[in-house]
């Protein structure tokens, strides 16, 4: 076990060698990333990698994780409407697909503060459904371990119409309560402290406060200082943009800044 792991990071990974269904939560800089991948890597060790299931919303979330987006593996997506029948007829389809999760014992969601309550729902439904005997088939997840990530005070997802606004959190879906509810066999690890801004207290606690929504005038003052008005952005800055074409401008200028021969693929 990592030495680095500190008491609230050894309780979930504890939990999981032990067989348990874990739900890492927690803030900025408070070690989720960096636990999860030791969970993957013990539950590759002890299962093989082909057991293993890691996927997350978007593309880059799952480089973290070496995993796959959810869209790609379950065709769950943000305007997706659970439907069992369409859903169970798609999936059964693709035989590679079928045997791939039939032999998954952990299945590790990164971000699931991003998920629509139905998205994990659905992918409930599938696992059960792929669990290779009856009575697998009634324990949620199909009797497999599932690692989840996340913050719940992340922004919810935003529906892409109606129906899907009237759609609650992740933590309002039937399959959350059944595996990590009142009686839960899944254990929920909440970390504090911080992990990764340890040598800048200040910004850690500006953090804190933005992430329960009471940022104070100081607070909002400090953040500002640390923007750009004009296109002249330090190459070791990281700009975030609004828009698209305002990355594309700023990436044009660093490339048109760096010397060397032009290589194309």
């Amino acid at each position: 076990m990592d030495s680095t792991l500190d008491f609230n990071h050894l309780k979930a990974f504890t939990a999981f060698a032990r067989g348990r269904s874990v739900a890492i939560l927690g803030g900025a800089g408070s070690g989720k990333s960096f636990l999860l991948s030791r969970i993957l890597q013990e539950a590759r060790k002890k299962h093989g990698a082909s057991s293993v299931i890691a996927c997350a919303c978007t593309n880059q979330v799952t480089l973290s994780v070496n995993g796959v987006t959810m869209h790609s593996l379950f065709g769950v997506h943000a305007a997706f409407h659970f439907e069992e029948n369409s859903l169970w007829n798609r999936t059964k389809r693709n035989e590679k697909l079928v045997s791939q999760l039939m032999n998954a014992k952990v299945i590790v969601i990164d971000e699931e503060s991003a998920l629509k309550a139905h998205v994990l729902d659905a992918i409930d439904f599938v696992m059960s459904h792929t669990s290779g005997t009856e009575g697998s088939a009634c324990l949620p997840m199909g009797s497999r371990q599932l690692v989840v990530a996340g913050d719940p005070f992340q922004l919810e997802p935003i529906g892409v119409d109606h129906c899907s606004d009237e759609l609650g959190p992740v933590y309002s879906a039937k399959s959350w309560e059944s595996i990590f509810g009142s009686l839960r066999s899944g254990v929920i690890a909440l970390l504090k402290g911080n992990h990764r801004q340890k040598q800048d207290a200040v910004f850690y606690e500006i953090l804190n406060r933005m992430r329960i929504g009471c940022c104070t005038e100081a607070d909002i003052a400090a953040i500002n200082t640390t923007g750009f008005r004009s296109r002249n952005i330090p190459m070791t800055h990281t700009a975030i943009c609004l828009r698209r074409y305002q990355v594309q401008e700023l990436n044009k200028i660093a490339l048109s800044n760096i010397t060397g021969p032009t290589f194309t693929s």
